[in-house]
């Protein structure tokens, strides 16, 4: 078992090269969309136990995919 207390460069070169070979893996883990002018709104949902772990919050995404929207 390995513990890491920090992330190294290499940590986030592998992920983002992960990323880059499979967007549509990162799709499952998206449980909300939400616009910048809603960020608020996100934080809200994750302080609430409203089963937001991970959001999209569109305006701010670098890497651009079509996430399926949240229900």
């Amino acid at each position: 078992m390995k513990f890491v207390f920090a992330y190294t460069t290499g940590d986030f070169s592998e992920a983002l090269s992960m990323i880059g070979q499979s967007p549509e893996r990162l799709a499952s883990m998206v449980t909300g969309i939400f616009s910048l002018d809603r960020v608020g709104h996100a934080f809200d949902a994750f302080g609430n136990g409203a089963g937001q772990i991970k959001v999209l919050v569109k305006g701010l995404v670098a890497i651009t995919y079509n996430v399926p929207s949240a229900n």
